[in-house]
């Protein structure tokens, strides 16, 4: 089932979201969910909320708007200086030769891979 209204999730990520609104700018600090997440949780929510299990959210929370602007621009640099560098790669290294000299492209792509999946993973659960 792709959507299921009593996963325990979706509550957890409304908490944070009220969480969210105490202080929307800067945020409530640093694990603070902990505390903040067993106030705010849905009444059907019996077991202990220590995190979000949505790495974006719980960031989102506890460092407000400049801590995710801060999230974005990390990622955001890394991806693109991760595309620019496979695409010297191939521009450099590969197109005179068509012939790899080295494991240097794999490495990157590797690297942009797991970075990906991290990221994706980061949406459904905690790291």
């Amino acid at each position: 089932m792709v959507y299921d209204p009593t996963n325990m999730r979706l509550q957890l990520w409304e908490a944070s979201l009220e969480q969210f609104q105490l202080d929307p700018l800067i945020g409530t600090g640093s694990g603070t969910y902990y505390y903040y997440g067993r106030q705010f949780r849905h009444e059907s929510v019996q077991n202990d909320p220590q995190h979000v299990h949505n790495d974006y959210l719980e960031l989102h929370a506890e460092y407000g708007g400049v801590g995710a602007g801060l999230c974005l621009l990390f990622l955001t640099v890394h991806y693109v200086s991760g595309w620019v560098g496979m695409r010297r790669l191939v521009r450099e290294k590969l197109q005179p030769s068509w012939r790899a000299q080295s494991n240097e492209l794999a490495l990157v792509i590797g690297g942009l891979s797991a970075a990906a999946a991290i990221t994706a993973h980061s949406v459904i659960d905690f790291n």
